[in-house]
Order: C-alpha cells, then sequence, then structure tokens
C-alpha cells in the first residue's frame, strides 16, 4: 500500500512459497528504503519490527494497532 506496488511483484508464487519456508533467508518486503521517500521513518521501524526474524522481536498486533492509530492521528 505504502509503496504502490504488489506485494512481491515480479515473484512467482513457488518463489514465495520457498522463500517462506527458506526463513534464513527471508526477505524484507521493503529492502531499498531510498526507492520509497514517501514512507515515513515511523512506518519503516514498524515495518522493521514486524518482520524481526525472532517472533519475539516482532509487536504484537494490539502495539501495532496502537501504533497506526497514533500515527493516524498526528497527520
Amino acid at each position: 500500500v505504502m509503496t504502490s506496488e504488489a506485494p512481491f511483484a515480479g515473484f512467482k508464487h513457488y518463489d514465495i512459497i520457498n522463500a517462506i519456508n527458506d526463513r534464513p533467508k527471508l526477505f524484507s518486503p521493503v529492502q531499498d528504503w531510498d526507492r520509497y521517500p514517501q514512507i515515513p521513518e515511523s512506518i519503516r521501524d514498524l515495518i522493521r519490527k514486524c518482520w524481526s526474524f525472532l517472533p519475539e522481536g516482532r509487536p504484537p498486533m494490539s502495539n501495532v494497532k496502537q501504533r497506526l492509530a497514533a500515527m493516524i492521528k498526528e497527520r
């Protein structure tokens, strides 16, 4: 949504499945932040945390919801 691109654009379905199954090589949906200057740093930070390799590094959905609601109010 933030990048105006389809998620995993250019990847075949089996490539996405293989990437999910091959956790050490799992890739973030946005690896090149410079291509997306329109994405605020607060959103980038949230995306990074949600894509943490370790589950305990990912925020619970209640926290994600709160952070997004706060970001909307700030606009």
